[in-house]
């Protein structure tokens, strides 16, 4: 059997910090409000519940009496892939304790001044992938080979091609993908309003966050066909004859922390508008990767003694850019009507070496994110309809996430179309329920550009519930 070498930088080339990496921190959450996304999350200029944590912290002033709420929500991430001639659905689940919140406002002889402490999950990273088929054009096993000549790679570890030479295992294996990712943000916010003027408003926002993510890839080839049964793929070695299949499997764990800042205002013009404002400060994460990765080889349907294993540990920060919401709202025959309007430009997200990347890696990952990434204008609408007579308010709003790619055409485009409505149970009581239905495009390449590229239809329902009382 081989022997196998460990270099730093061959692991450098399989850790997965790539754009969407960024992007997975920077883009902004549904947040964790049934009645927010009700009405498309279009709240920064109402924000006169729990909610304005989240959206806009100077509205925490308006609140009269202390609140306290607490949610529940779950998650469905549904894959419909084409890869090469199949087609493949999947789709995971997920449930979280959205929010527990406090708020109290302080008696004051002018105005308001208003606090409170909430413990909330904000994002859900919950997504699969799931496809297989015979790729007529390519193989994962040659890919993996470098350099000829370099005999630390995997394909020459398992026997998958002779030395310096390249692997018979060209194209014609059915290739079964496998790709999971999980995980969440948690945030223990404190906001403050306070009334700095006659119905103006100004708040701050402050988020404790840490979160895990955790990534898995499974790829398998399998001769199913018998197209190189009896071919010795490393004449030097007779048990590499009759090849069965190759399994490569990835995991990257992350643990990571940061402290977010949120600085809102909000003015109302008497009973007929409000208009709001929110700036959003760069985000630092700093995250800690634990990095895996193990592979093996089928030959007579006997697997290798000695299997691949590799691990790796690096830590390093991401930081997200600054965002800036505005936003307006009016109350007219018995409904609230409200749109936002975001700008956040993704160019701008950067990373930071702690331990375990190069220098030139860490140049090479930011400037790829100026050349491939833009800033994008998102709009949020919604609308909420009073029915006095029965305690029932109806709710319903649309929201776009356009796509951070200056190469993405709309359909790349996240949207979501979202309704829900809030029933009193008493004066001081309610009960709300939100549902979103989002849907966009995806496309993946398991390797290289274009060599096992598989086109996603990705639809996402959520469901979140909440009941809040004051008192």
């Amino acid at each position: 059997m081989k022997k196998i070498l460990f270099i730093l930088s061959f692991t450098l080339l399989l850790l997965a910090q790539t754009t969407s990496d960024g992007l997975r921190l920077s883009y902004h959450g549904l947040g964790y409000s049934p009645r927010s996304i009700g009405m498309g999350n279009a709240f920064n200029s109402v924000s006169d519940d729990y909610s304005a944590f989240f959206f806009n912290p100077a509205g925490l002033g308006l609140i009269k009496k202390q609140e306290f709420s607490f949610g529940l929500d779950s998650y469905t991430f549904n894959n419909k892939v084409k890869f090469f001639n199949t087609q493949t659905t999947s789709d995971l689940n997920n449930i979280n304790l959205s929010n527990i919140t406090y708020v109290y406002p302080f008696p004051t002889i002018r105005g308001s001044f208003v606090l409170g402490l909430s413990y909330n999950i904000n994002k859900d990273f919950t997504e699969i992938n799931k496809h297989r088929s015979i790729n007529p054009n390519s193989t994962y096993i040659s890919y993996l080979t470098k350099n000829l000549s370099d005999t630390t790679d995997i394909p020459y570890f398992l026997i998958l091609r002779p030395k310096n030479s390249p692997s018979p295992l060209t194209k014609d294996l059915l290739q079964t993908i496998d790709n999971r990712k999980d995980g969440n943000l948690r945030s223990l916010s404190v906001a403050g309003s306070l009334e700095i003027d006659k119905d103006l408003f100004f708040g701050i926002d402050i988020d404790f966050i840490n979160g895990n993510y955790k990534q898995s890839n499974s790829f398998k080839e399998e001769d199913i066909n018998g197209i190189y049964s009896g071919i010795t793929l490393d004449p030097s070695d007779p048990k590499s004859t009759n090849f069965n299949n190759f399994i490569m499997e990835k995991q990257i764990k992350w643990n990571l922390a940061a402290t977010s800042f949120k600085f809102g205002l909000l003015y109302q013009l008497k009973n007929i508008a409000r208009f709001g404002f929110t700036l959003g400060l760069p985000t630092k994460y700093e995250i800690e990767e634990n990095y895996s990765e193990n592979a093996n080889a089928v030959f007579n349907n006997i697997p290798l003694k000695y299997p691949y294993q590799y691990t790796d540990k690096v830590k390093y920060s991401i930081i997200t850019p600054y965002n800036i919401t505005i936003s307006a709202s009016t109350f007219k025959f018995n409904t609230l009507f409200a749109l936002d309007l975001k700008y956040i430009d993704y160019s701008k997200i950067e990373i930071e070496n702690k331990e375990g990347l190069s220098q030139d890696f860490v140049k090479k990952y930011n400037d790829k994110i100026i050349n491939e990434l833009q800033s994008i204008y998102d709009i949020n609408i919604g609308a909420e309809h009073h029915i006095y007579d029965i305690g029932l308010r109806l709710r319903a709003g649309f929201i776009t996430q356009n796509s951070a790619y200056k190469s993405d055409n709309s359909t790349f485009n996240k949207k979501f179309v979202t309704f829900g409505f809030g029933y009193s149970l008493t004066d001081y009581t309610s009960f709300d329920f939100g549902y979103v239905y989002g849907w966009w495009k995806d496309i993946g390449d398991n390797y290289g550009s274009n060599l096992s590229r598989n086109y996603q239809d990705v639809t996402y329902k959520v469901l979140k519930i909440g009941i809040s009382t004051r008192f």
